[in-house]
């Protein structure tokens, strides 16, 4: 529904601020105060280096699904490239504590070395 849509687009500004602020990804830090404390470290470090790769996210992208938990909203949302290119992330959002597990990362990268 629209609301919990709304909740999760407000919600997920401070990661996406937070991934675009950390200068690498030997910088990054999953914590409770940039909601990722339940995010896989691996994961918000790939996440950093699709960034750096020239994607950004797609905030008009973000779908919010029910989940069977009452207080676990799954999303999807894209990160795309200017020249269309586009990974999709999904994750979870859990609604009491306002975290974020950012689980896959589906599609395959261009301009990516790994």
């Amino acid at each position: 529904n629209q609301k919990e849509a709304e909740q999760v687009k407000a919600a997920i500004v401070i990661p996406i601020d937070y991934f675009a602020s950390v200068p690498s990804q030997d910088d990054i830090k999953v914590t409770y105060d940039n909601k990722l404390s339940i995010t896989n470290p691996a994961m918000a470090t790939s996440i950093k280096t699709m960034l750096l790769a020239g994607y950004h996210f797609d905030l008009d992208s973000l779908s919010v699904y029910q989940s069977h938990s009452d207080n676990v909203y799954q999303f999807t949302i894209l990160l795309v490239t200017h020249q269309q290119d586009q990974l999709s992330l999904v994750g979870n959002y859990v609604t009491g504590t306002g975290q974020f597990e950012f689980v896959s990362l589906h599609g395959t990268p261009k301009n990516v070395m790994f």
